[in-house]
């Protein structure tokens, strides 16, 4: 008996944490477009954000070619959304778009 008693608090304790956790979750869509000046190549990328703690800051890590690109055209690699953004380099394009309230921090 005391070993079913146990084994219930403890799924209802593991249920009421998961169940926290779920609640904490969100999701922002990101839409990148990079254009490649040299080849003339054009890609779309619809990127799913998860913030962890709900307080909409989230930090993606992106390709290194693509983070040049956005620090060099923007001068940053912080940027607060909804909005539109465009960072321009002497190869490449790369706008970026959401309609998501949050701030992201690329690294």
């Amino acid at each position: 008996m005391y070993k079913r008693t146990m084994t219930v608090v403890f799924l209802t304790l593991l249920a009421g944490s998961v169940y926290q956790s779920a609640d904490a979750l969100t999701i922002y869509f990101l839409r990148f477009t990079v254009a490649d000046h040299e080849t003339h190549v054009t890609r779309n990328f619809n990127v799913v954000v998860y913030d962890y703690d709900d307080d909409h800051n989230v930090t993606l890590d992106i390709p290194d070619h693509i983070l040049a690109v956005i620090e060099e055209g923007c001068e940053t690699t912080t940027f607060s959304f909804p909005d539109f953004y465009t960072c321009e380099s002497s190869n490449m394009t790369v706008d970026l778009y959401s309609r998501s309230g949050f701030i992201v921090n690329f690294v």
